[in-house]
């Protein structure tokens, strides 16, 4: 899978092991989503802005390293945005969402993939431009 859709490859870090990612899901008893994995397969950390759909920027987007992950009650916390956190519910279904930074709760769900989550950023980060301009 390619994300340079979404992000500039020139952010991209050194891409995350397999054992980086079986550490972490062994200490925070989880198992990432593939596509989660698949991303830090790519690269283990961004720290950047998601690329709009026209190749401008986009919301800004950190996506932590699988080490500096952390959880808050069944969520896996492994991004920051500008105001809040982003995680992941593993299971089934899987639901990407947003997370109040400093209660952990969980504000909204923003999609069932990583892509899913990417294009709702993108979204969210639309409507607020047309409502300033």
């Amino acid at each position: 899978m390619s994300f340079t859709e979404y992000f500039s490859p020139d952010r991209f870090d050194s891409p995350a092991t397999e054992d980086d990612l079986t550490h972490a899901e062994e200490k925070l008893g989880v198992t990432f989503p593939d596509d989660l994995r698949a991303f830090w397969l790519t690269t283990a950390t961004y720290n950047g802005n998601v690329h709009m759909a026209d190749g401008t920027d986009g919301p800004y987007l950190r996506v932590l390293h699988p080490s500096s992950v952390t959880t808050t009650g069944d969520i896996v916390v492994f991004g920051r945005g500008e105001d809040w956190d982003f995680g992941v519910v593993p299971g089934h279904p899987t639901r990407w969402v947003d997370v109040e930074r400093d209660s952990g709760e969980e504000l909204s769900e923003l999609g069932a993939t990583f892509v899913g989550f990417l294009e709702s950023l993108r979204n969210e980060h639309a409507e607020q431009d047309d409502l300033f301009a």
